[in-house]
């Protein structure tokens, strides 16, 4: 198996017990998910779902039509389905990987899809060996940042990465040396990717809803005793001493989708939607959001 995915699944079995500790979080982002479901008549796709420790899965399933998750690790969507809505014992049965839409509790319609590359370089990633000499090919970069189709029923009433793009960037902190001549080139083009593949799994007239921790109290020690309300202003610190996560400055993600000219092309409009602690055994990280609206354009495809 991909060395990544393995990684990853290993990380999410570590927290599948933190569903308490996860609490605050869970409600922060279900609430921010809910605000965009409209009538309930909605499709709502989730990058990331893993475990689902951060997703109130019977809220979710109330309040849209059809509920799609989609991760690396299928074993973890299997659990978190599992945890959430145990009557309904067909949804996670081991037979089921991203078979016909169950229907959920709720009423809604879930479907769970396995084994999704949102990057279109996970397995070429794993495989990397670079020196700081070296760089890393052209079109490795232009795959990064230009995310091929997915296998994925798209584009969505609401599309939602959920803690995924500090992830993706932690695969290339875990394959390439940072002084490779292609790191920040790679990790960036990662990033670009990411953003335009959330854009383009929107649905015109649709939202989409970034969803990402961007410090850990491992160089932020403040998170330790820090309310959400302060937040806000922690990151305005960290982002003027440099102190975040590869990649994702607090106060630049923002301006990146009216920056970049095809994340411009595809949104109308972007909201900053709070920030908030996100509690885990191991420590505490800083999340926020942002929320943008697809223009009314069939431009772009999932």
């Amino acid at each position: 198996m991909n060395r990544l995915t393995t990684e990853q699944r290993r990380r999410n079995k570590s927290r599948d017990d933190e569903w308490q500790l996860a609490e605050n979080h869970r409600s922060q982002v279900t609430r921010r998910i809910l605000a965009l479901a409209g009538g309930g008549e909605g499709r709502l796709c989730i990058l990331g779902a893993g475990n689902a420790n951060d997703l109130d899965l019977r809220a979710l399933t109330a309040a849209f039509r059809e509920v799609h998750l989609v991760d690396v690790d299928g074993e973890a969507l299997q659990r978190g389905v599992a945890r959430q809505l145990p009557e309904e014992s067909g949804l996670a049965d081991g037979n089921w990987q991203g078979g016909d839409l169950r229907r959920a509790a709720g009423g809604a319609k879930i479907r769970l899809h396995p084994a999704v590359d949102v990057t279109g370089i996970w397995d070429t990633l794993a495989k990397l060996e670079t020196t700081p000499a070296d760089a890393a090919p052209a079109e490795l970069l232009d795959r990064a940042a230009n995310v091929g189709p997915l296998l994925l029923p798209g584009p969505f009433d609401v599309a939602v990465s959920a803690g995924l793009l500090s992830q993706l960037i932690d695969g290339v902190v875990l394959s390439l040396p940072p002084t490779s001549a292609s790191f920040m080139q790679l990790l960036l083009s990662v990033r670009s990717g990411h953003l335009r593949l959330l854009a383009r799994l929107t649905a015109p007239g649709g939202h989409g809803l970034l969803i990402t921790d961007f410090v850990s109290a491992a160089t932020a020690p403040e998170l330790t005793s820090l309310s959400d309300d302060h937040v806000g202003e922690l990151a305005d610190r960290l982002a003027a001493t440099g102190n975040f996560f590869h990649g994702i400055n607090p106060v630049f993600l923002p301006q990146l989708f009216e920056q970049d000219s095809m994340l411009r092309s595809l949104i109308s409009r972007v909201n900053h939607r709070g920030h908030w602690i996100w509690n885990q055994r191991s420590r505490r990280y800083a999340v926020l959001a942002i929320e943008f609206e697809r223009r009314q354009s069939n431009s772009g495809t999932p």
